[in-house]
């Protein structure tokens, strides 16, 4: 078994790598693996960068 977790952002460029270092935090204590998919909605800053 293996947890996803999708991640929808828009213009989140300052806060996506925050965001993916709290939920890498909180999936490291789970059972199970985890795979954190990130959807780029379009964004015009550089959120498809981070």
């Amino acid at each position: 078994m293996k947890l996803l977790i999708i991640l929808p952002a828009f213009n989140e460029a300052k806060v996506i790598s925050q965001v993916l270092a709290e939920v890498k935090k909180a999936t490291a204590k789970l059972p199970v693996p985890a795979e954190i998919c990130v959807i780029n909605d379009g964004s015009q800053d550089n959120t498809a960068l981070v």
